[in-house]
Order: C-alpha cells, then structure tokens, then sequence
C-alpha cells in the first residue's frame, strides 16, 4: 500500500443490508482491513422501513417461483437474524483465516443513515453495489453524505475476479488517498 493510503486508513466499515454480495463484500473488506492492518467493523441494517410495513394487509412476500405469502413481522425479524447470523458466519471464518479484529453491530433504521451514523473519519467503506444504489438516482447523493465522514468508499465487483475497473468515490481533499486505494486493488 503506498503511505497515503495506509496513513488514510483508520478501519474498514463494512455495511450490510441484504444477502445479496454477502461473500464478496465480506472478502473485500477483509482483504483491505489486512493489507491495511487496520480492524474491520461490519454494520448489519434492519431496515425499520421493512419492518414498519411488514404485518400490514396488504404486505405480501413473493418468492422463488412467484409464490406469495403474507409478510408478517415474525417473518422480518427471522430474515434480518438469519441474515445476522450468515454475516457472523462469513466473519468468523474469513477474518479467522486472515488474522483480523472484526465487530458487528446490528442497527435498526434507514441503511444509509445508520452506516453514516457508524462512520469515523478516515474510514474506508465498503458496500455492495445493490445496497448503495437501492434507492434509484440516489447514488451520488448516497456517496456525498458518506463521504463526509469517510476517506473513502469501495463497491467490490460483481464477481470476484482479478483486474477491471474500480469506482472511486472521493472528496476533493481525499482525491490522491482514493485514487491510491483504486489503484492498489
């Protein structure tokens, strides 16, 4: 790592709001966190939206195959502790295998409110591409009120292959650490 990136770096802030890219996301800020030697803390979101509208009449889960069921709160709370536990799971046994102190905590609320509200300056922030654009043509928007608190933000590949382009997010002050980091992964 070149010395503005390490010196940038505090810790990595992972943020989790779905199942979806659980595993790249999870490796790619394990990855930073060691070639950092920083600590890595993971932020899983229950989104309050979901739960607030999950038991209402109209409320239905449609799965695999079309099939639609009630949504009940029961049913919210069971996929947010099964997601917690699967983050947990992937945690323990990427952060055991690459030497890293890791926590987690499981905020209640708005995804990008409770990740900006755990932010430190001089975080790096890794999310995934679904999660940082879930509210469409707010992904700008979404950056800026991160990237007050944070050095930088990463959104890890689709896949998880080697080479291709990388989307930095920055602030003017931070322009030469993020494009560091780009270049470094």
């Amino acid at each position: 790592m070149t010395p503005a990136v390490e010196k940038a770096a505090r810790r990595i802030l992972l943020g989790i709001g779905e199942l979806h890219g659980l595993h790249i996301s999870v490796v790619t800020a394990a990855n930073l966190a060691s070639g950092l030697g920083t600590g890595l803390r993971c932020v899983v979101v229950e989104h309050g939206d979901l739960l607030a509208v999950a038991g209402l009449p109209f409320s239905r889960a449609v799965g695999r195959g079309g099939i639609s069921s009630p949504m009940t709160l029961q049913l919210m709370e069971s996929y947010f502790r099964n997601l917690s536990r699967a983050v947990e799971r992937e945690l323990i046994e990427t952060c055991a295998r690459l030497n890293i102190d890791w926590a987690l905590a499981r905020p209640s609320g708005q995804y990008v409110e409770e990740l900006s509200a755990a932010a430190e300056g001089g975080d790096i922030i890794v999310v995934s591409r679904r999660d940082i654009a879930a509210v469409p043509g707010e992904l700008l928007k979404t950056a800026r009120r991160l990237l007050e608190k944070a050095a930088a933000i990463v959104v890890p590949a689709i896949k998880q292959d080697h080479g291709g382009a990388v989307l930095a997010f920055t602030t003017p002050e931070n322009g030469r650490d993020a494009q560091a980091l780009a270049v470094e992964i």
